[in-house]
């Protein structure tokens, strides 16, 4: 038994069981749940409702009921429910059978059951509900009301439970009809002999759908799908008493509606919640039903609407219209025509006055900015020119700035004026292509007074002349020119001195427009003159260092970022016996060789600063060379590191001298030790020789002790210098940095 309190309980949320006879794709029953859940979640927003599909419509045999009972007594063994829901019949009868087991003093809450008697609830306890009846008698009735010359009803069901008890309720409630009426049940077909029975129904009949769901061989079909075979073959109306049969070809009847039925089952449940007995609540036994008719077919059999049902629901009805729509479009558009036709009637002449004034000031602003796109066409076009030009030199470059000048500005001919940093004054004259055909720049000398005025105008002196003529004597340059006209701007760099560009006779007077094009111009030759100085610059810097690199008596070797090689000068190539071409574009750190473990490794392939590190090169013979190097970054100006440099020093003799030296060294200290350890050795057998002489009494102890004596001073001597040795030695440590193992003595 399913009695243990659950977690629902602790949390004080609603917690309800919904039991659906059928599966989710039963429209009619997704709509009672859609309206119970609708009326539920109103009132409790965090309810948690459980659903479980018994599917009974396609297996409702025993050993399925007693599969369900199992699945769950085991699922809901340690849950309790607030209230239990059972919707349409099979769910119903399962809970009536099972409820002391699975869900003992649970109020219970019943829908969609159909044909509802007394006894079907007789014994129960806390239980009410929702009745459903298909109104048979009212939607007869209505039919009759639409249809009056009606001679034949035939009604269509199927043997199932529900399609005989649907049989009963119907004869039980049918109407009284008129005895020339005759009904016509059709039931216990297969769906081929129930088509050709429909398409053999006589005019002045209507036919009644109820329940269809299996023909007589055990073809499951759905409401819809049963709906749309009889009205598809039949030749006379049809009524139903299904939503489901809605929009399947049915006019309407007295419908029952599954979202009705599941909020009028909702409200019931909330009553429960709230605390009210659900044996207190009275069973609903008026299906909530309503008159619902198709628009379209009321419309396909001509019926006026006065015959419908009062408070009818008609489904596909257009939304009404006072006026056509396209009675309002005309009216509209015609009022809108007038309104502009007044307007241009009205200000015609006064619109045609301020057209014609606009029309001309337009066209000279037009003319005025047509002339400006000209001339900025042209800048541009010679500011191309300029930076497309591959002059060899910077001469080239100014004659052929010269050029565009001329170009630009309308021009005949013009001048540069140059005045070199080193003094020298040149004056370089030159033609429109169209005035002289092939005449290139050419230089002209200056004559005294051209270049006093020359070398006293100021940076972006602009000048303008109207009348030349008179100059003429004075700038003599200028005398195999008929012109009236001249325009100059002068610029000053300390790289390329100072220049005055000129231009002369041009058709129109000049203006400050040409100035200005002039000045914009220049400054652009300016910068590409001023970039290709510093390009030469820098590549004479290069070749000049290259060169410096390469026939350097010390060895340098420089790499790249990626440690690749990019320089191999003749000093390492003599050093290593390997070739430039050999080791260009190789790795370094498979060149240079660093002892296991050396820490410094690292930092000299990486350097960031100027460091001296020792390592060792094996040569072309397998020599082994000792250098030092000294290695510096080449960085841009943003600090990144272009090369590094590395010059070095051959100390691979050094090492070797040092070898010797310490190995000398140490043989020297070994040999004082020794002498130390000797002058112990002879003092000792000495003491033991004068002990004995005078324990006896022989004609030689003097001339033995005076031997004694003798030997005695020797060692003292050498006692003295091994004391000077270590005195030398410790001088030579402190002071000249020698180092050598010390002998224990």
């Amino acid at each position: 038994m399913i009695i243990v309190p659950a977690c629902s309980c602790a949390e004080n949320k609603t917690h309800i069981l919904y039991i659906d006879s059928y599966d989710p794709g039963m429209k009619f029953s997704q709509d009672e749940l859609a309206g119970f859940q609708e009326v539920i979640y109103q009132s409790y927003p965090d309810a948690i409702i459980r659903i479980e599909y018994m599917d009974t419509k396609y297996i409702s045999d025993d050993v399925h009921i007693r599969n369900l009972f199992d699945k769950y007594e085991y699922k809901y063994r340690n849950t309790t429910f607030d209230i239990v829901v059972a919707a349409d019949d099979s769910a119903f009868s399962f809970v009536k059978k099972y409820r002391s087991i699975l869900f003992p003093e649970t109020p219970v809450i019943f829908l969609g059951v159909n044909y509802y008697t007394e006894n079907l609830t007789e014994g129960l306890q806390e239980i009410t509900g929702v009745i459903q009846d298909y109104d048979t008698k009212n939607t007869i009735i209505s039919a009759l009301s639409l249809f009056p010359d009606t001679r034949s009803i035939y009604i269509i069901h199927d043997q199932s439970d529900t399609g005989i008890a649907t049989r009963k309720q119907t004869e039980t409630t049918m109407p009284s009809l008129d005895e020339s009426i005759s009904v016509h049940y059709l039931t216990d077909l297969t769906l081929e002999e129930l088509i050709e029975t429909i398409e053999t129904i006589p005019d002045g009949s209507i036919i009644l759908l109820q329940v269809f769901n299996r023909d007589k061989d055990g073809v499951m079909i759905t409401h819809e799908e049963f709906s749309d075979i009889v009205t598809s073959h039949a030749r006379v109306p049809v009524f139903g008493t299904s939503e489901l049969m809605l929009n399947h070809g049915i006019i309407g009847g007295k419908i029952t509606e599954g979202v009705s039925h599941g909020k009028k089952a909702g409200e019931l449940a909330v009553r429960v919640i709230h605390g009210e007995s659900a044996d207190s609540i009275p069973i609903l036994r008026a299906s909530p039903n309503q008159y619902i008719f198709d628009n379209n077919l009321l419309q396909k059999y001509q019926i006026p609407d006065i015959v419908i049902p009062e408070g009818s629901q008609i489904i596909n009805k257009p939304t009404p219209q006072e006026v056509p729509v396209w009675i309002l479009y005309i009216t509209l558009t015609i009022i809108i025509l007038c309104t502009i036709i007044i307007i241009i009637l009205l200000y015609h002449l006064r619109i045609r006055e301020r057209t014609e004034k606009d029309l001309r000031k337009n066209i000279s602003e037009r003319l005025i900015a047509e002339e400006k796109l000209k001339r900025d066409e042209s800048r541009l076009e010679s500011l191309l020119n300029i930076h497309q030009y591959q002059g060899h030199t910077i001469q080239d470059i100014w004659k052929n700035a010269l050029h565009e000048s001329i170009k630009i500005t309308g021009s005949k001919a013009g001048f540069i004026f140059e005045h070199n940093p080193d003094g020298r004054a040149v004056c370089c004259l030159a033609y429109a292509d169209e005035t002289k055909d092939g005449h290139s720049p050419k230089s002209i000398e200056i004559s005294q007074a051209t270049l006093d005025w020359f070398t006293d105008l100021q940076p972006y002196t602009r000048i303008i002349v109207e009348d030349i003529h008179n100059e003429i004597d004075n700038h003599p340059e200028l005398s195999d020119i008929v012109s009236t006209r001249l325009c100059s701007i002068s610029l000053t760099t300390e790289q390329s001195g100072k220049k005055v560009i000129v231009v002369i006779d041009k058709s129109d007077p000049y203006d400050e427009q040409d100035t200005r094009q002039l000045t914009l111009l220049m400054d652009s030759v300016l910068r590409i003159v001023e970039k290709k100085q510093a390009m030469i610059a820098l590549r004479e810097k290069s070749e000049f260092l290259s060169s410096l690199i390469t026939h350097a008596n010390t060895p340098i070797i420089v790499w790249n970022p990626e440690f690749l090689i990019t320089e191999f000068n003749c000093a390492i190539e003599a050093l290593s016996g390997y070739t430039r071409d050999s080791k260009i574009h190789t790795d370094i750190r498979s060149f240079l060789q660093f002892e296991p473990g050396d820490e410094k490794e690292g930092n000299f392939y990486s350097v960031k600063k100027t460091v001296n590190i020792n390592s060792s090169i094996s040569t072309a013979t397998g020599e082994i060379k000792h250098i030092i190097w000294n290695t510096a970054p080449i960085q841009d100006i943003d600090g990144k590191v272009l090369v590094t440099i590395a010059m070095g020093l051959d100390i691979t003799e050094v090492k070797k001298l040092e070898k010797e030296r310490s190995s000398l060294i140490l043989q020297i200290e070994r040999n004082i030790a020794e002498l130390s350890i000797l002058n112990d050795g002879i003092r000792n057998p000495l003491t033991i020789i004068s002990t004995m002489v005078e324990m006896c009494d022989c004609e030689y102890n003097e001339k033995i002790n005076a031997e004694i004596i003798r030997i005695d001073n020797i060692v003292t001597e050498l006692d003295q210098r091994w004391v000077e040795s270590e005195k030398i030695l410790a001088y030579l440590q402190r002071h000249h940095g020698l180092l050598f193992p010390r002998t224990k003595k």
